[in-house]
């Protein structure tokens, strides 16, 4: 076979056999002319590459790099057949060939992607007891909801804020600072609405700042659904949010 054709050969099976595979062709002075090949596996990445020349055979000397997260990691040295390459390849992610740097890496990445579902799952439920709440006027039923939601919430919010390892998952990703605004906006502060003694709702529509429970004892039923509908909306703003970046 040709280079060409090797090349294709080995696309196709990868292709066939992983998640996904990505194929680039360069040159520096080092390799000359070569190529570099992405292989996902689940959580698994292989970065391998390979020069030109050696691929025009039947048989190939390529290398990997020992942690893909590092490109000035050891490069492994292996040596297959076109045919048998895909068994070559199959036998790293299976028996783990990788150096325990990166082996510790993929370690915290699933313990972080556990704590993250958890999460999630805890802000589903959140999402699921508001929607059970019925539109209309502010009653003791839906405060009750609404300050066990809230208080969830904060608890999963201080929970994400005190574990390094989900500290950093978020600012690699720039949504740290969405993370803390959400922590601001639905957190104890004595000038906001969840304050040391009680929720507050209201300065809006004319309306006065009063407890919710003031709010649920007054006379006007108009302010009762204004209120209603700042209480619920504040509350799923913050949760939808929350959810966006879990």
């Amino acid at each position: 076979m040709n280079l060409k054709q090797n090349i294709n050969r080995i696309h196709i099976e990868l292709s066939n056999n992983f998640d996904e595979v990505i194929i680039f062709e360069k040159s520096d002075i080092k390799l000359g002319n070569y190529i570099e090949l992405s292989i996902l596996e689940g959580d698994k990445n292989l970065k391998l590459i390979v020069s030109k020349t050696d691929l025009e055979g039947d048989n190939f000397n390529w290398k990997y790099f020992a942690n893909p997260l590092n490109e000035n990691s050891d490069l492994v040295n292996r040596n297959s057949s076109i045919s048998l390459f895909i068994e070559d390849v199959k036998d790293i992610f299976e028996k783990n060939r990788f150096n325990s740097e990166y082996i510790n890496e993929l370690s915290i990445f699933n313990r972080t992607g556990e704590m993250i579902d958890k999460s999630r799952d805890l802000v589903s439920n959140m999402k699921i007891e508001m929607d059970k709440i019925s539109d209309g006027q502010i009653t003791w039923d839906m405060a009750d909801v609404s300050i066990n939601v809230l208080n969830q919430l904060n608890t999963v919010l201080d929970d994400i804020l005190s574990n390094e390892k989900l500290i950093k998952h978020f600012n690699k990703i720039d949504k740290l600072d969405l993370v803390k605004k959400i922590k601001s906006n639905v957190g104890v502060n004595d000038y906001g609405r969840n304050r040391t003694d009680g929720l507050y709702l209201g300065d809006t529509h004319g309306l006065f700042t009063k407890k919710v429970g003031d709010w649920i004892n007054v006379n006007d039923d108009e302010a009762k659904t204004i209120i209603a509908k700042q209480l619920t909306t504040w509350l799923n703003s913050n949760i939808d949010d929350l959810l966006s970046l879990l």
